[in-house]
């Protein structure tokens, strides 16, 4: 498991092994740290900020050994997932700001564009090639949808009823899942690879959101009560 921590007002990261013990993850140079994924070889990525420059460069650490690269022209490059080939999936903004999703595999990076978002960004790349991530709206930048890419073919959805949909992770089964935004709160979702969904709320808890989820079934994710958000794993049965 990955995630952030603050301590004296500097971000940093952290690995949590299958002990419970708990590592500080920080590039060189790094004022800020954000590991977004981790795969079964206990290979890492995310995003760092650089001291002295402010740009947001992206980082592989594998066997103990800090990567760091950019999109070619790019000052903001964010992975966001690693599978178990070892290809990365997240976004970057171009030299005009536009934010596009990419994936990178063996070396060669290919761009993900879905037409006619106003932005893109892939969350998952899974290792049969299926995309995940969510765009925001070409006519109404304010509206995130999610989407799918699959042999060449998008498919965007929603959560019906949501404003904002955000899929995050591919779970058993190959459902999609992530957090969504209505009326009521804002929740957890899982979508069958039907396209039905499933709202998944913590007990008493106003917010829920999954982060994570493994092809077995379990879900990680945080919810927040009283104002304190805490994290939870969900274990299939």
């Amino acid at each position: 498991m990955v995630g952030i921590y603050q301590a004296a007002g500097v971000t940093h990261g952290f690995f949590r092994d299958k002990e419970g013990r708990f590592v500080t993850l920080d590039p060189p140079n790094a004022t800020a740290t954000f590991p977004h994924g981790i795969n079964d070889r206990g290979d890492i990525t995310g995003r760092f900020d650089e001291a002295g420059t402010g740009r947001t460069h992206g980082f592989l650490l594998a066997d103990g050994i800090y990567t760091v690269f950019d999109v070619a022209g790019s000052n903001n490059t964010q992975p966001e997932f690693i599978n178990e080939r070892g290809d990365i999936a997240g976004k970057y903004a171009d030299a005009v700001q536009f934010q596009h999703g990419f994936v990178l595999r063996d070396g060669v990076l290919t761009i993900v564009d879905v037409p006619g978002a106003a932005s893109t960004d892939v969350q998952v790349y899974t290792n049969d090639g299926l995309h995940v991530g969510d765009i925001r709206d070409g006519a109404n930048p304010s509206i995130v949808h999610s989407f799918t890419l699959e042999d060449g073919v998008f498919t965007i959805f929603d959560v019906p009823g949501a404003t904002l949909t955000l899929a995050r992770a591919v779970g058993k089964y190959g459902h999609v899942v992530g957090n969504y935004v209505d009326p009521s709160g804002r929740h957890a979702f899982i979508r069958t690879s039907e396209g039905q969904f499933e709202r998944v709320d913590f007990p008493g808890a106003p917010r829920t959101e999954i982060f994570g989820a493994t092809r077995t079934g379990t879900y990680v994710g945080s919810y927040t009560v009283g104002g304190v958000e805490h994290g939870f794993v969900r274990v299939a049965r």
